[in-house]
């Protein structure tokens, strides 16, 4: 204006061509730089001759699914089949014959970056079947953010595919823009929920407000006792427009990317510091002014980030890698990002959790822009696009998932 299951016989080429009900089953065309392309309803974008390379390994794009419509969020079921959100309101499931709809949430409303947004599965899934949505509503007659839960039933095949449906928590303001809301399970077990500022960054510092807050809540959204604040959901405050966090796979630290602000504000009673488009490691109770606050003469000192971009590349969905397919890779961030249309890949010191050694980008301008990553169970890396139409809206059917594959 963002765990990881085991493998079980994951599909070795997936196909889709769109989000409907009834399984399409599109021809498939190869070329001789062994990209995989699905015909669809829109010409697929341009694709760089192969091999490609990131640091030492060798990759190739395949595509997963086109023919999207804002896709937003993506997780993985313990059978090692790709679930996702689109924004409009649809929760979809990748199978080898195509891509189906599992529900449609008609509660969701698409207020700017608004919708529905992000997804969990339960870690206990193979015995609760719970899935965990965010997303945009109506709370009476206000706009809210929403978290909510229900129970899966994937291979449901006629009918809705969800059931027991239960908002946890209502509270967090939304807007036209900053509303955000990953959803990701932590390796404590507790559901974790970034919430964006909705536009109103004067009210971050605010304990009872959630706007602007990294949440931390049990699997039935009651507040852990361990979390910093008693009696409260909130672990860190002061994020702006955070779409994307994970946790190291080795050290456990927590890292969330920020689409921040830059310049000083003027004033006595303003602060605006020098945030841009940032990563940060995040630690209990701590401060992070990604936003302009007005909290009197004496404003709390925010955390600074790790890192800044030079030049805002939206940064969205975050996903360290753990996986076996490409070894060097392995504990570096991905982030997908949407004005930088390019998928990145910040590398950690191993000695200081705080710095950053180095940062890389692939597909540069290749398929648009860019707003999830996960890291599948056969240890690719999964991308969903997120393009825009001349009105900034989600563009009809223009979206895909795409995987790094080994070359």
């Amino acid at each position: 204006m963002d765990m990881h299951m085991r493998y079980v016989g994951l599909f070795i080429v997936l196909f889709a061509v769109g989000c409907t009900g009834n399984v399409n089953h599109p021809t498939v065309a190869t070329d001789d730089s062994s990209v995989t392309v699905i015909a669809s309803s829109v010409d697929p974008p341009p694709v760089h001759p192969n091999p490609r390379v990131l640091h030492g390994q060798r990759f190739r794009v395949e595509t997963v699914a086109s023919g999207l419509r804002g896709p937003w969020a993506m997780a993985w079921l313990d059978d090692g089949r790709l679930i996702f959100t689109q924004v409009g309101g649809e929760l979809c499931i990748v199978e080898p014959g195509g891509v189906r709809r599992l529900h449609r949430f008609d509660e969701v409303q698409e207020p700017g970056d608004g919708g529905l947004m992000g997804l969990a599965v339960s870690p206990t899934f193979a015995n609760d079947g719970w899935v965990y949505v965010s997303y945009t509503g109506l709370v009476g007659k206000e706009l809210r953010n929403i978290v909510a839960r229900c129970r899966l039933a994937p291979d449901a095949s006629d009918g809705p595919a969800v059931a027991q449906f239960r908002v946890l928590l209502n509270a967090m303001p939304a807007s036209q823009i900053h509303n955000g809301l990953p959803l990701r399970f932590g390796p404590d077990g507790m559901l974790w929920a970034l919430a964006g500022d909705a536009g109103d960054g004067d009210r971050i510092q605010q304990r009872d407000w959630l706007g602007g807050k990294l949440l931390r809540m049990t699997p039935d959204g009651q507040v852990p006792k361990d979390n910093p604040f008693p009696y409260s959901l909130v672990w860190t405050l002061g994020h702006r427009h955070g779409l994307g966090f994970d946790w190291h796979p080795v050290t456990g630290e927590l890292y969330a990317t920020e689409q921040g602000v830059a310049g000083q504000g003027s004033g006595k009673l303003n602060l605006m510091v020098n945030s841009k488009n940032s990563l940060y490691v995040i630690r209990k109770g701590q401060f992070y002014n990604a936003s302009r606050i007005v909290t009197g003469s004496r404003p709390r000192q925010p955390e600074p980030p790790i890192y800044t971009w030079d030049q805002p590349v939206g940064p969205a969905g975050t996903a360290f890698y753990n996986g076996e397919a490409f070894p060097a890779w392995r504990n570096r961030l991905f982030v997908a990002t949407m004005s930088g249309q390019a998928l990145v890949c910040v590398t950690i010191s191993d000695d200081d959790p705080a710095v950053v050694t180095d940062v890389s980008a692939v597909l540069v301008k290749e398929f648009g822009r860019l707003r999830a990553v996960t890291v599948g169970p056969d240890g690719y890396v999964y991308v969903a696009t997120a393009n825009w139409d001349d009105e900034g809206n989600p563009a009809a059917e223009d979206d895909r998932i795409i995987r790094l594959a080994p070359e």
